[in-house]
């Protein structure tokens, strides 16, 4: 099955969150769920959320790390 089009939408998204992606292939990656890529044969979203959650997982351990300095293990 032949994918469907969706720079427009794409465009839409940009224009109402105000923002505009530099890399407008990253952002049709993001809007690919494994279900949709599976029936169109494209790249899905997993990596990309993958990454994401990696890099959230640092951040707050490196907030909690200076927040709760002189915390011992287990508190």
């Amino acid at each position: 099955m032949k994918e469907k089009n969706n720079y427009n939408e794409l465009r839409g998204l940009e224009k109402n969150i105000s923002y505009t992606f530099k890399n407008k292939k990253l952002l049709e990656i993001a809007t690919h769920h494994r279900s949709y890529s599976n029936e169109f044969d494209v790249e899905n979203n997993e990596r990309l959320e993958f990454l994401g959650d990696s890099i959230l997982e640092f951040v707050m351990t490196d907030h909690l790390y200076k927040k709760l300095a002189d915390a011992k293990e287990g508190d």
